[in-house]
C-alpha cells in the first residue's frame, strides 16, 4: 500500500542524514498519524491499476497538498520538493495513476515553498 511505501520514502530520506532529511523527517512524522490521512492513502491505493487521466487523481491530490501543514514546508530543503534526483526516485517507485498524485503534490507543494519563502509562485 502507498502509506507503507512513504514510511519507507520516509526512512530513506531520514537515513540520508545531512539534518535537513532528518528535519523534515520529523516535520511529517505527525502528519502520517493525523486523522483523516489514512482515508486518503486507502484512496490513492485504488488508484494503483488506474490511467494518468483518472478523474480521481486530481481532488485527491489537492486533498494531499492541503494536508500538509505549513510547518512541513519550512524544513523543506531549497529547491524540493522537485522531480529531479530523490524526488524522480520517489515518483518512479508508484504506478501510473498513483506517480500523477504524488506529481501534482510535489509540485503544488513547490509553489507553496516558493510563496512562503517570499518568491513566485
Amino acid at each position: 500500500p502507498a502509506a507503507a511505501k512513504d514510511r519507507e520514502h520516509l526512512a530513506l530520506l531520514d537515513a540520508a542524514g545531512g539534518g535537513a532529511g532528518a528535519e523534515l523527517y520529523a516535520a511529517l512524522r505527525p502528519l502520517a498519524e493525523a486523522p483523516g490521512i489514512a482515508g486518503l492513502y486507502e484512496r490513492l491505493d485504488e488508484l494503483a491499476g488506474a490511467e494518468v487521466d483518472d478523474p480521481r487523481i486530481a481532488p485527491l491530490a489537492a486533498e494531499l497538498v492541503a494536508a500538509v501543514p505549513d510547518e512541513v514546508l519550512a524544513v523543506i530543503p531549497d529547491g524540493e520538493p522537485s522531480p529531479t534526483g530523490f524526488g524522480r526516485v520517489l515518483l518512479e517507485d508508484y504506478p501510473p495513476a498513483q506517480r500523477e498524485v504524488v506529481r501534482r503534490v510535489m509540485e503544488a507543494l513547490a509553489v507553496r515553498v516558493r510563496a512562503a519563502r517570499g518568491g513566485t509562485a
